[in-house]
């Protein structure tokens, strides 16, 4: 009977010790598949947010000088023309 208990106990240990090999194969590639999807959500994440169309980017994309004599005055003070933090010489607003 004693003898018995013994093999009972014996083949309970071996089945734990197999289910716990099991059970770690299986986190290995749960953890593997845990970690590729947290990196496919962030990189979508990432992309959709910089694709998503905030109002300055709208401005900025769709922003046009009402005249060109604007744009000429600001490269007319663009920084190589700056000398020594002077000003240029002349600027012409016309």
């Amino acid at each position: 009977m004693e003898q018995q208990q013994q093999v009972l106990q014996l083949l309970l240990l071996l089945q734990q010790q197999a289910r716990l090999q099991t059970l770690s194969r299986q986190g290995w590639w749960l953890l593997v598949a845990l970690l590729i999807t947290v990196v496919v959500v962030i990189s979508i994440g990432y992309i959709y947010y910089n694709r998503q169309q905030t109002p300055y980017r709208r401005f900025l994309r769709n922003w046009r000088s009402r005249d060109d004599d604007a744009d000429n005055i600001i490269l007319q003070l663009e920084q190589p023309e700056i000398m020594n933090g002077q000003w240029p010489p002349r600027i012409s607003f016309a």
